[in-house]
């Protein structure tokens, strides 16, 4: 494929970005204790994660790091407090983030991305590289996992069993851990991990799992970028 196929095709997929509109997350703010000398960072979590996940790593650097920064630490729609909506592309997610970064006027930022996350802070360094002054990815690579085998299999039979569980048992821890572990979900963390998604006392999902259901594939996938992220050359 030439150069100029490849600007097209580029030209194509950064068009679609831009129509996508983006939807307001819920973060939560780390102010440093003296003003800031360096550009925020911005934590970005896995899935069924929330800007929770990183509160304790966060105020931990917020008091030690040389350069003084300011931290924030989203909720990726379909997660937390944040939006639910019926689409969560990679592309999406990172517009959202960009949206976050303009309302809150950050010209550039280092992000750092868990898992799926990850994933996020990666599409996020190809489209708008100037935007991102360092990239950390934790616990994820950007290549396609399968849902039919492996890891991406076990996640799969994880979220169905989360979207087919039935709405009346879910104000009861016990019956919520019975129900996984009939479901094979017998990893004591996993279970806890998945119990802070559901409000008990609401008895529902504080996550779209319905949607995450059907979007895991694509979650689980990843669309090569004719880009490359050189970083800030430090």
């Amino acid at each position: 494929m030439g150069s100029s196929a490849l600007t097209f095709f580029l030209g194509l997929y950064l068009f679609h970005c831009a129509e996508t509109l983006p939807v307001p997350l819920n973060r939560i703010n780390f102010p440093p204790p003296s003003p800031p000398t360096a550009h925020p960072v911005i934590f970005v979590h896995g899935l069924l994660g929330n800007g929770k996940n990183f509160v304790s790593i966060a105020e931990s650097l917020s008091m030690s790091l040389l350069k003084k920064r300011r931290l924030l630490s989203v909720d990726l729609r379909n997660h937390g407090s944040s939006p639910h909506e019926s689409s969560m592309t990679y592309e999406e997610m990172a517009g959202d983030i960009f949206s976050v970064m303009e309302s809150e006027r950050i010209d550039r930022a280092v992000i750092i991305g868990h898992s799926m996350g990850g994933k996020v802070a990666c599409i996020m360094s190809l489209l708008k590289p100037e935007r991102v002054e360092g990239l950390v990815v934790l616990d994820m690579a950007p290549v396609s996992y399968s849902v039919d085998n492996g890891v991406g299999q076990v996640l799969r039979s994880i979220i169905d069993a989360c979207a087919a569980m039935p709405t009346e048992i879910m104000g009861s821890v016990r019956l919520i851990t019975d129900y996984l572990m009939d479901k094979n979900v017998d990893d004591s963390s996993v279970r806890s991990f998945i119990m802070t998604n559901i409000d008990r006392k609401g008895k529902r999902w504080r996550c779209n799992i319905h949607t995450i259901q059907e979007s895991l594939e694509r979650l689980c996938g990843w669309e090569t970028i004719a880009k490359t992220y050189e970083g800030d050359g430090e």
